[in-house]
Formats: C-alpha cells, sequence, structure tokens
C-alpha cells in the first residue's frame, strides 16, 4: 500500500467521524487520532520513511525552525513544574531531577540561550540540603547522574564549584563504590554489593568525561587511567554480551543476573554505553570504540522498538524510575550520532519525535511516559515530561553535523 493511499484512508477517517462524532470533543480526539494515522502512514510506506518526511527533510530551514518551536514549548512546560522550595522539578525524584537539570543545560545549549542563573539557583537551593554535596545515602548511581549534570553546567559556565562537585562525587565513587569482588567494578550501594551496569557505565562517563574537561595533565592521567580500568572491566563482565543486551547486574557468582535473556535490560543501560564509548573516542582518537558504538546502536534500535518504529521499554509499566529511561537512551543516541553521522539513527530520531510530538502530547502541553500514544493525563509526571525533552533535543542535535 502506497503513502497517498494511506493519507486518503486517515483523511476519510477524518472526515465520516467529524460527521459521527458531533460533540467537539469527540472531534479534537478524533483529529489526533487523524495525526496518529499520518504518522504511522509515513512509518508504514517504504517509500516515504526511508526518505524522511517531505514536510520535515532534515535540510530544511523550515523544518529545524519547526522542531526548535517544538522543543522550545517543551521547555516552556517543563519550566512551569519548578518548585519555589528547591527549584527541582514537580513529580520527579532525586536522580530524574538530575537529567531534568541536563535536559534544560542541554536545551541552553544547543539554542545559545543562557541557564547559569538558574543554575546558581538550583545549586544554592540543594547543595547543603538534605544530601549534601549532591552526595545520597541511597544508591551511588544517584549521585553520579548529578555529578554529570553538575559537570556539563561547568562546561556551560565554567563555574570551577560545578566541576568541583563533579569531582567530589568522582573521589567518593573511588573511595566507597569500587571493590574487588567479580575481579572490580563498582557496587551500587554502599551497604549492597550488587554490580549494576548503569553504575558502572555512568562512572565509565564520568571518569572520561572529568579527563577531557581538566587541563592539568596529572588529573588528566588519574581520571584517563580509571576511565580505561573501568572499561577493561565491565566490557568483559558477563553483563556485557555477545548478544549485545546489556543486562541489568551481576549475580553473586559474578554471571550474569538475567542469562542471556532481554528480561532485565533496558533502553537506559543500552544508551549509556554509547556515551562511555563516544568518550572513550574522543581520549584516543581510536575508530573502534566508534565501531563498536555503531553495531550496539543499531542493535539497541531494532531491540527496542516496536513494530512502528517507535522506542518501547520492555513491559512498559511505568515506575518512579523508568519513566526516566528512554529519554537517558536517545540522549545517548543522538551523542554518539554527533561522531557516526549515521543516516539511520538521525531518521530513528525524527520518526520518534514527530511521532510523539503529534500523538502524545496532551492538550495541556505536557507528554506521558509512552511514547506510542496516546496521551492520557493520569500518566504524565515531571520526569516523563522530562524524559521527552531529551527527544526534542535528540532532533535538534541531528542539525550540528548535516
Amino acid at each position: 500500500m502506497t503513502f497517498a493511499t494511506y493519507w486518503r484512508f486517515s483523511i476519510l477517517v477524518l472526515h465520516y467521524s467529524s460527521i459521527l462524532a458531533g460533540k467537539i470533543a469527540a472531534l479534537m480526539f478524533l483529529k489526533k487520532l487523524y495525526f496518529c494515522l499520518f504518522i504511522l502512514a509515513i512509518a508504514l510506506s517504504p517509500n516515504i520513511f526511508h526518505a524522511g518526511n517531505p514536510a520535515l527533510i532534515l535540510g530544511s530551514d523550515t523544518a529545524k525552525t519547526l522542531r526548535l518551536q517544538r522543543a522550545t514549548a517543551h521547555v516552556e512546560k517543563m519550566i512551569s513544574l519548578k518548585r519555589k522550595s528547591n527549584h527541582l522539578w514537580k513529580r520527579s525524584i532525586w536522580w530524574t531531577s538530575a537529567n531534568i537539570m541536563e535536559s534544560l543545560i542541554d536545551y541552553h545549549q544547543l539554542t545559545g540561550k543562557d541557564f547559569s542563573k538558574e543554575l546558581k539557583k538550583i545549586y544554592r537551593r540543594n547543595v547543603n540540603a538534605g544530601r549534601p554535596r549532591f552526595i545520597s545515602p541511597n544508591a551511588f548511581d544517584d549521585d553520579e547522574w548529578w555529578a554529570l549534570a553538575w559537570l556539563k553546567a561547568y562546561d556551560m559556565t565554567g563555574d570551577k564549584k560545578y566541576l568541583a562537585i563533579s569531582d567530589g562525587i568522582f573521589r567518593h565513587m573511588v573511595k566507597q563504590a569500587w571493590s574487588p569482588v567479580c575481579g572490580g567494578g563498582l557496587n551500587w550501594q554502599l551497604f549492597h554489593h550488587y554490580k549494576n551496569s548503569v553504575t558502572n557505565e555512568l562512572f565509565l562517563i564520568l571518569s572520561a568525561r572529568l579527563a577531557l574537561a581538566t587541563q592539568d595533565s596529572v588529573k588528566k592521567k588519574y581520571y584517563s587511567d580509571w576511565a580505561f580500568k573501568e572499561w577493561g572491566w565491565f566490557r568483559q563482565s558477563k553483563m556485557f554480551s555477545d548478544t549485545l543486551w546489556i543486562a541489568d547486574g551481576l549475580a553473586k557468582d559474578c554471571s550474569c543476573h538475567y542469562g542471556t535473556k532481554p528480561e532485565g535490560t533496558y533502553t537506559y543501560t543500552q544508551g549509556l554505553i554509547l556515551g562511555g564509548l563516544k568518550y572513550l573516542y574522543q581520549l584516543t582518537s581510536d575508530r573502534k570504540y566508534l565501531d563498536e558504538a555503531r553495531v550496539m546502536a543499531h542493535a539497541s534500535m531494532k531491540n527496542f522498538s516496536n513494530s512502528d518504529g517507535i522506542l518501547t521499554e520492555n513491559g512498559d509499566i511505568p515506575s518512579h524510575d523508568n519513566i526516566q529511561f528512554k529519554g537517558v537512551y536517545i540522549r545517548y543516541l543522538a551523542l554518539i550520532n554527533t561522531e557516526l553521522h549515521d543516516v539511520d539513527i538521525t531518521k530513528y530520531i525524527l520518526h520518534n519525535a514527530d511521532h510523539v510530538w503529534l500523538c502524545n502530547r496532551g492538550n495541556d502541553g505536557f507528554c506521558d511516559y509512552d511514547w506510542n500514544g496516546p496521551y492520557k493525563k493520569t500518566r504524565w509526571s515531571g520526569a516523563a515530561h522530562g524524559s521527552t525533552m531529551d527527544l526534542m533535543n535528540a532532533a535538534l542535535m541531528q542539525y550540528s553535523f548535516k
């Protein structure tokens, strides 16, 4: 069936449904259904999907402007969720707030807008609060998310107090989280000796990024040595398998906690490794890291997409945590593509961004956690909206290297 056939079909659905609906509320719902049918037509039509939506061609200035407008509208809704008490965001937990902050920094860097005043407020309200210096008593990965967010704040502003936060968290990881059990690697929690992928992938990114951020040769070597030590351990661990599924963690006997099954694998663990490989490449200029990243990116796009090509979490049952996962994945997929310039990755990101905007955005301007749509008000949260913001940023990033 051709794109034109799908287009005519969706028009007929809208026309006759509008006649039958009669009520404005029902008509508005059917209009949303029409837009979703339009996106589905794009996805299912080979000539259109592989060439790109003719209304949103990457090289078009109009398309770029439209995506910028979408991202800006999304950011404005995100900022409206800010709490007065700590300048973090409603209906988001501690670690997802770090990701929201990072997404907001990404948007402001992409658009050249200033976010430094807000960063100062977030820092001042939280640095000596319940988690001094952004170090949590709960899980080490909570700390690492904040270390990366403040390192990105340093990249934007050059303010060394933000760099000091990231360095302090890094040294806390080295002292408290690294252990010789299973040959090395970081534990997930101080008193729970479970070694999981996310904590170790975050440490890989953090150590490599700190090495790239510093001009001090001694510190650069210190951070770099830890990055390669982490990569060497993680790459040979049972979490990293030839099936290209990165498992959640290791069992007590150091075997893969989930065997070779996709259960216990999540989008964000597949995305974080792409960030680690990107920064290892920047440290070494060795393209073997990009070659491995390309293979893993294509595998994860296939493994975590539904039949319409929409990124979908395994099970997709929402929790306070997993509503953030897809945003982390798409952020690092877009990041590695600044090196790969892979057309299929670009198409994938734009396809998801267009679909979510048209099929998973409510009249209130918010998005829920399920990128397939349709939007349900009962499913939105600050973290889910922040995750979708990563997707809007990822679409904008595709214009940075065309």
